[in-house]
């Protein structure tokens, strides 16, 4: 016996296929049916409806289906919303996340969710202290910046001075060395009273340490100064032994400065006495 039955879908205008004819799109009639069938319900953007078989026992009922979309619901607009930004001092560059967002005093509009703010400022310290939220929509927030200490002055170059000579330095090794060559570490006498001090031979020492210290360290530019110095005391010592020889030479006295050489030998000869036969001193003496 043929029946009837109504076909409804939630959304309308789904195809009505059964047994792989199709019969029209929903709402729909159908007239004239027999026996049982198997029924797919299809419809763009939504799922095959293959889940219900029509029988005679559907005979003048409406059935209605619901389509399950195949698009995924699309997400909400986010609320945005705005807040003003202002420091003190004012100029800081305001980083929400990684983007700049221009300099205080400013109002950021279009804004939504949380953001982890940096204010940033030459010569302050950064302030990263305050997130932004929605809670934020409307206010003004003022932020106190903190000023960077000034930069500790770098150690070096600097100047050992003592007396009338200063000498710059550029590392710690250099400075041990300045300190020693002036007397002030350790503590001793000032360098032109140390000089005055010397004969030639502990000038001479002087100035072959001295010439290979400043060689190694750098500091080849005070040699000069060094060579300088030391035909400087020379030059002292020598009118020195001068003016002493003429004081005995004024009393009939001669007298004729000895080398270190010459000295050893006289020394030899005076403990010596049997070596003057063989004319030591005289020999010295030429």
């Amino acid at each position: 016996m043929a029946y009837s039955v109504t076909i409804k879908t939630n959304p309308t205008g789904a195809k009505i296929f059964l047994g792989g004819s199709n019969f029209g799109t929903t709402p729909k009639k159908l007239t004239n049916l027999d026996g049982n069938y198997s029924m797919v319900l299809k419809k763009s953007g939504y799922e095959d409806y293959t889940a219900y078989a029509l029988s005679p026992s559907d005979a003048r009922k409406t059935k209605t289906f619901t389509l399950t979309s195949t698009t995924p619901p699309s997400e909400p607009t986010p609320e945005t919303y705005s807040v003003t930004i202002r420091t003190n001092p004012s100029g800081a560059t305001i980083l929400l996340g990684s983007s700049n967002y221009g300099t205080t005093p400013k109002t950021l509009t279009g804004l939504s969710g949380n953001y982890s703010m940096i204010l940033r400022k030459s010569d302050y310290e950064d302030y990263s202290s305050y997130a932004l939220s929605p809670s934020d929509s409307g206010k003004t927030l003022t932020f106190n910046l903190i000023e960077l200490p000034p930069p500790e002055p770098p150690e070096f170059p600097k100047d050992i001075t003592r007396g009338a000579y200063t000498i710059t330095v550029d590392n710690a090794t250099q400075e041990v060395q300045a300190k020693e060559f002036l007397g002030i570490e350790p503590p001793g006498d000032d360098l032109d009273t140390w000089l005055s001090r010397r004969d030639l031979a502990g000038l001479t020492e002087w100035k072959n340490y001295w010439t290979d210290i400043f060689s190694s360290v750098g500091m080849s530019y005070w040699i000069s100064f060094v060579e300088d110095k030391f035909e400087e005391y020379k030059s002292q010592l020598q009118q020195r032994v001068e003016t002493v020889i003429q004081g005995l030479t004024r009393t009939g006295i001669r007298a004729v400065p000895l080398n270190t050489e010459e000295l050893i030998e006289l020394f030899y000869t005076l403990y010596n006495p049997g070596e003057l036969a063989k004319g030591g001193i005289a020999e010295t003496q030429k």
